[in-house]
């Protein structure tokens, strides 16, 4: 007996000293991906100028506290994310560094925490999976390094999951008011996040067997949310009905694959078809681990319940979301990560060798795709082409040139209050009866007291503009402007260029060589 109560210890102790070097591996594993999401995350931050909302939240920062409140009564940006951007901006100016700082800062922290809630969750090597998946996933690195609220969100998303985590195991009223105040931390970041704390509570209820408490906790958890989005109601009517008028919306399969290997060309279309089918394969399998059924639960219903609003709900009231807003699904990668690491790991357990070798091979397609999307990323993806258009026309052009922007092409009067203080442009305010109306800018000022007078303008006439000798107009390549053939009666076109559908055009007054 002494001998069998000797071996049973050795055993415990073996398995004891086993269990503390794997989860003695498994931190160092997280530090080491956290330092590589990191990495890359910071990796050429300010290799490419502002760009063409960049520079809008520039000129809201500009503009102050107020002007970013009252922005949140007539669009979708609530004013949280914009405040942090302000706050920022008041430390280390209006600058594309200072900026998108802020932007990594968030990404960083949510990498941080989405690695203790993997690590609570999951457990083991696939928690390190999803971490790591997580710290190279393409659109999050890509929005990481955006000065526009998209990084908030996830970091927000991933605060709620851990409260959420709390909130299962331990009901009490402590864990609710730290869930409640998650969840509205989470609607202020972006409404988007609203359906996704609706699926948590959904799968609390499945789950928790005292479903009266959940619903009440719940319900009071809505009505908080809805309080503190209620004062803004009026900026989400009216991009409602701004989307009402795009004539492009989203499409299930270009969006998923925007997802996963991020805007732009995304490495080509193999990849992204790569990096979409073994994420899918993984993620079913995922559903068919019965046994991990109450972990995958909340991050199946918050997939089901965002896809379900934008192709589904939506839809079925006449607004289609525009084809842009795919960039929004990175508040999936979570959800995906979770589901796809959970996945890899029954196939790799449940199916024997067979199984492992599947898993490993969907392991490193995801990862081998994902580096070639972000490396096609790095060395290609541009963006801001008005702000290229205008630094081409900085060493192009003479003392005394003006630059017009047309009507459509209005993001490049942006940059040129940013990146050009010293030329004189006019932007195309419309063109009513037939008359073309335009904003003057004088030359000379500070790029911040530019863009502070973008909204402050005197009106010039066509007669104003066909003075100068020589104009760069700053148009689109999609459909010639009435502005263009206006100009033409007076100019010549010496020479154009473009990347995208921007379009730049040289005109000279006719009689000048």
């Amino acid at each position: 007996m002494f001998y069998h109560r000797a071996l049973a210890a050795a055993k415990r102790l073996a398995w004891q000293q086993q269990s503390g070097q794997a989860a003695r591996l498994h931190y160092i594993a997280f530090i080491l991906l956290t330092l590589l999401g990191a990495g890359l995350r910071l990796y050429n931050l300010t290799a490419q100028p502002l760009r063409q909302d960049e520079l809008y939240t520039a000129q809201l920062v500009l503009h102050g506290l107020g002007m970013i409140w009252s922005t949140s009564f007539h669009e979708h940006s609530l004013p949280l994310s914009n405040a942090l951007f302000w706050l920022a901006g008041q430390f280390g100016g209006v600058s594309a560094a200072t900026l998108r700082a802020v932007s990594v800062a968030e990404a960083m922290v949510a990498l941080v925490f989405y690695a203790r809630y993997c690590g609570r969750v999951i457990g083991g090597w696939a928690a390190v999976c999803a971490v790591g998946l997580f710290a190279v996933a393409p659109l999050a690195i890509i929005y990481a390094q955006d000065a526009r609220p998209y990084a908030l969100p996830s970091l927000a998303l991933v605060l709620s999951l851990l409260a959420y985590e709390r909130l299962r195991q331990d009901s009490r009223l402590a864990n609710w008011l730290l869930y409640a105040a998650c969840a509205v931390l989470a609607a202020q970041s972006h409404y988007i996040l609203v359906p996704l704390i609706l699926a948590q509570l959904l799968a609390l209820l499945i789950l928790e067997g005292r479903r009266w408490r959940v619903a009440a906790g719940g319900a009071a958890t809505c009505v908080a949310m809805a309080a503190s989005l209620a004062v803004f109601s009026a900026g989400a009517q009216a991009e409602t009905r701004f989307w009402l008028t795009v004539r492009s919306s989203i499409e299930f399969i270009p969006a998923m694959q925007v997802m996963l290997s991020g805007d732009g060309s995304g490495g080509g279309p193999l990849i992204r078809a790569l990096l979409l089918g073994a994420a899918a394969i993984a993620c079913a399998a995922a559903c068919a681990d019965l046994e991990r059924w109450q972990t995958t639960l909340p991050h199946l219903l918050q997939i089901a319940a965002m896809l379900a609003a934008s192709f589904v709900l939506l839809p079925l009231v006449g607004v289609f979301v525009p084809e842009y807003e795919g960039r929004q699904f990175q508040i999936l990668l979570p959800s995906v990560f979770v589901c796809a690491a959970v996945g890899l790991r029954w196939l790799a357990l449940a199916r024997a060798r067979a199984g492992s070798v599947a898993a490993a091979a969907l392991l490193g397609v995801i990862c081998v795709a994902s580096a070639l999307a972000l490396t096609a990323y790095f060395q290609s993806y541009h963006k801001s082409a008005e702000a290229d258009a205008v630094q081409k026309v900085l060493a192009r052009a003479h003392p005394g040139d003006v630059a017009v922007v047309d009507c459509p092409a209005f993001s490049s009067s942006v940059a040129l209050a940013y990146y050009a203080p010293q030329m004189a442009y006019y932007r195309c305010l419309d063109d009513t009866r037939g008359v073309l109306r335009f904003s003057a800018h004088s030359p000379g000022a500070s790029p911040n007291a530019r863009l502070l007078d973008e909204m402050l303008t005197h009106v010039a006439d066509l007669r104003q503009v066909e003075s100068q000798r020589q104009i760069w107009l700053f148009t689109r390549q999609d459909s010639p402007p009435p502005l263009l053939s206006a100009l033409l009666r007076q100019y010549r076109q010496r020479t154009q260029f473009g990347q995208g559908l921007n379009r730049v055009i040289l005109l000279e007054r006719s009689g000048h060589s």
